[in-house]
């Protein structure tokens, strides 16, 4: 899991720069197409991790978040994650990129 994370951090400092330097996708009437799911992955048999971009109040957001399978066969989301507003992407991926390297030199991953 730990390697996913670095995977999607990779791919969000990519997205990052990236919207310094183009416009988010766009859907035909020319409104941004969000949200967008950058990957998710199965935490447990019932509940799965979520990690999107999109706008909540009219700001962009980061999300990750659990999603738990619902009886009906489609994915709802909880209350248990991470919603930060997108200009605190540098901040939380330096933040993780820190984590990793202390939990390589500790052997808590390899």
């Amino acid at each position: 899991m730990v390697h996913g994370l670095v995977g999607i951090f990779s791919t969000l400092r990519f997205m990052w720069f990236a919207t310094q330097l183009a416009r988010p996708p766009m859907t035909n009437n020319g409104s941004c197409a969000l949200p967008i799911e950058i990957a998710h992955w199965a935490k447990n048999a019932k509940e799965s991790v979520r990690v999107h971009l999109d706008i909540y109040q009219g700001t962009p957001v980061f999300s990750a978040r659990t999603y738990y399978a619902a009886g009906d066969g489609s994915w709802k989301p909880t209350r248990k994650g991470l919603t930060l507003s997108v200009q605190h992407l540098p901040a939380l991926l330096e933040a993780v990129s820190n984590a990793e390297h202390q939990a390589r030199s500790t052997g808590l991953i390899r």
